[in-house]
């Protein structure tokens, strides 16, 4: 690599952008409102609110796929990107400087692919949950036992250290941004399978949605802190 790839503070600007996409959407979900694309997702009481429903494409008909998948796609870019910084601020430290940017692009894009295609089971499921559930409690309260049980198992811990990982990537060529994609699919893949109890959790919360989720975003990125 040329000396300016390693000097500090070439990555900067890529990470300022990723911080105000992170902050753009939890302002997003603060704002959410009755008026608002995102409250099917981003104020859990609405899923609660509704009438019983007897199938599932009945729900996505009601609450409206694009409205789920907008509140879907803010939820991770507000909880993912803070955690995944140190992804980008590697990437960028270890690329060429006038292919920085492309990089991170390519690794991003990559990451939130397998999130939105993780999203089409997770969405869904909280919607079966909250269909067949009589009381709210019969709902959260089995995933909130997975999620426990999920979050001290081994295999969950293999996902957390592989997040840690950064594999080698090309310096050159279209090959660089390939494999710049692979190590977005990969981490993601890792991150959704560390992560999805929590996040299936936080979909099937009757209330306080946002600060469950800030909570939630506040103790991984503490647990990813950790050696």
């Amino acid at each position: 690599m040329g000396g300016d790839a390693l000097r500090p503070g070439l990555a900067m600007a890529p990470r300022q952008g990723l911080v105000a996409i992170a902050a753009l959407a939890w302002l997003a979900l603060a704002a959410a409102g009755p008026g608002s694309a995102l409250p099917t997702l981003c104020t859990g009481a609405m899923l609660w609110s509704l009438p019983p429903i007897g199938s599932l494409q009945a729900a996505l008909a009601l609450l409206g796929p694009e409205r789920l998948a907008a509140g879907w796609a803010v939820m991770i870019a507000a909880m993912m990107v803070p955690l995944q910084l140190d992804l980008f601020d590697d990437l960028g430290a270890r690329s060429l400087r006038s292919r920085r940017w492309g990089m991170i692009v390519a690794a991003a894009a990559g990451y939130f692919a397998v999130w939105l295609m993780a999203g089409l089971v997770l969405v869904p499921a909280a919607l079966l949950l909250r269909m067949g559930a009589v009381h709210w409690l019969a709902a959260v309260l089995p995933v909130l036992g997975a999620a426990l049980l999920w979050h001290v198992s081994p295999l969950r811990q293999s996902a957390l250290n592989a997040c840690h990982r950064l594999p080698p990537f090309a310096a050159f060529g279209w090959r660089g941004y390939r494999d710049g994609a692979a190590i977005g699919l990969a981490r993601a893949g890792w991150c959704v399978l560390a992560c999805w109890a929590i996040m299936l959790l936080l979909l099937v919360l009757p209330a306080g949605h946002f600060a469950a989720m800030a909570l939630a975003t506040v103790g991984l990125a503490i647990e990813r802190a950790e050696r």
